[in-house]
């Protein structure tokens, strides 16, 4: 819900700015582009280069995503991975390994929430 009263906010900050509605839609598609993209399953914080890491801070995409992973793996013990080898093998590894492996924090879900209320109310 929070993401998306921050992509609603967002586009209407975007629309209230731009003197056309032309302008208005080019700018976001362009914003919720850069939003998608910078939101952490499309590119991996490692994989970018440093001048453009901080665009992960500007990517409501970014907390929202950040606060389903820790949700979903964050205290979960013996989480299993299972190949489609055969036979199959099966590993088990704690839920916070995974999100230290996707380079994800294992704790602060209440900052991404907050996060989120923060960017919601800046773009109003």
């Amino acid at each position: 819900v929070l993401a998306n009263i921050a992509a609603t906010s967002l586009s209407m900050a975007v629309g209230a700015a731009s003197p056309s509605t032309a302008v208005a839609n080019v700018v976001g598609s362009i914003a919720a582009m850069v939003q998608v993209l910078f939101g952490g399953f499309l590119l991996s914080r490692s994989n970018v280069a440093a001048s453009t890491a901080w665009l992960f801070k500007l990517s409501y995409v970014n907390y929202a995503f950040e606060a389903l992973m820790m949700n979903e793996f964050h205290g979960v013990k013996d989480f299993a991975f299972t190949s489609y080898t055969k036979p199959p093998v099966s590993i088990k590894v704690d839920g916070d390994v995974v999100l230290e492996t996707f380079g994800f924090p294992t704790s602060g879900l209440q900052s991404a929430a907050m996060s989120l209320v923060a960017m919601s109310c800046a773009f109003l």
